[in-house]
């Protein structure tokens, strides 16, 4: 799929997409002009920042430095996963052979 933009870059479908996300891949597509430049930012860490500049001369986080955050923890709640604890007691080993016995049943890894 082709954008309209003069780039012909081709541009990820939205359908389906959190509007978060639609945005975010909107302003990746904005301007084949601010795509040519790196981010002006600095990471965490004091290297330069290496992801393709937008029209403020930052990329999108360092433009936007929440949203790296909120969609961080959307996708960590979209992938929260429950387990429900077994009732049944489970007596502790007493020696490294009892571990070895519960964690590789049949031979242990090092077996071929």
């Amino acid at each position: 799929m082709k954008n309209n933009l003069d780039s012909g870059a081709p541009v990820a479908p939205t359908e389906g997409m959190s509007p978060l996300l639609q945005e975010v891949s909107s302003l990746l597509h904005e301007s084949p002009k601010a795509a040519k430049k790196r981010c002006k930012g600095v990471t965490k860490n004091g290297a330069a920042c290496t992801a393709w500049a937008m029209e403020g001369g930052l990329c999108y986080f360092h433009a936007n430095p929440d949203k790296a955050a909120e969609l961080g923890r959307n996708g960590g709640r979209h992938r929260k996963q429950t387990y429900e604890q077994s009732t049944e007691h489970i007596a502790p080993p007493e020696s490294a052979a009892d571990v070895r016995q519960e964690c590789w049943p049949r031979h242990g890894p090092w077996v071929g």
